[in-house]
């Protein structure tokens, strides 16, 4: 969970290069693929798919069909463990970030092997 300052294809972009980033050469194996919903702020998906400044790629982007979350399964799974701590509808730029990371961790544990959850823990 990152926040976002707003609902821009750049925006989004610079957030999964910052993933790619902190996940350095694990970051293809963590996201083997990507999808999202039909959203303008994804605009930029032949952009994500690819690493920077080459032609390589590090994942696949995939769309979703509107109100098919069935197609988008780790993402609710996600989504269940989140509003366990953060009530539907909040703007999580307005929470703490230490708060936003401890809520990562847990989900970390629960979803990552260990070597990334050290490489997480270290952010």
């Amino acid at each position: 969970m990152i926040p976002v300052k707003d609902k821009s294809s750049k925006q989004v972009y610079m957030k999964i290069h910052q993933l790619h980033k902190l996940f350095g050469h694990h970051f293809s194996n963590v996201f083997k693929s990507i999808t999202f919903d039909n959203g303008s702020e994804f605009a930029r998906f032949k952009d994500i798919e690819v690493k920077p400044n080459t032609t390589v790629k590090r994942t696949s982007v995939y769309f979703a069909h509107p109100y098919r979350s069935c197609e988008r399964g780790s993402n609710e799974n996600c989504n269940g463990l989140v509003r366990y701590f953060i009530k539907k509808g909040t703007d999580i730029n307005s929470l703490d970030k230490a708060y936003l990371k401890d809520i990562n961790l847990v989900k970390v544990k629960i979803k990552l092997p260990n070597l990334l959850q050290i490489k997480i823990l270290n952010l």
